[in-house]
């Protein structure tokens, strides 16, 4: 499992969600599956901010910008 972790993370994570949805426990790859578990908020966080960023730097352009 943890090659197909390494080499195509979709087709892992496919595999993860179907281990979890038939409740085959021993397929699970635990120590991946937790970090990207929890990375989530992290990664939420970041992409929170990126657009925030965004929106400031459009209203700033679109409040100073010439008529």
């Amino acid at each position: 499992m943890p090659d197909l972790y390494e080499s195509d993370f979709y087709s892992w994570m496919q595999q993860q969600a179907e281990a979890v949805r038939t409740g085959a426990w021993d397929e699970i790859d635990r120590d991946h599956l937790a970090e990207e578990i929890e990375s989530l908020p992290r990664s939420d966080a970041h992409r929170l901010w990126q657009h925030l960023r965004e929106l400031m730097v459009w209203l700033l352009a679109w409040a100073y910008a010439p008529e």
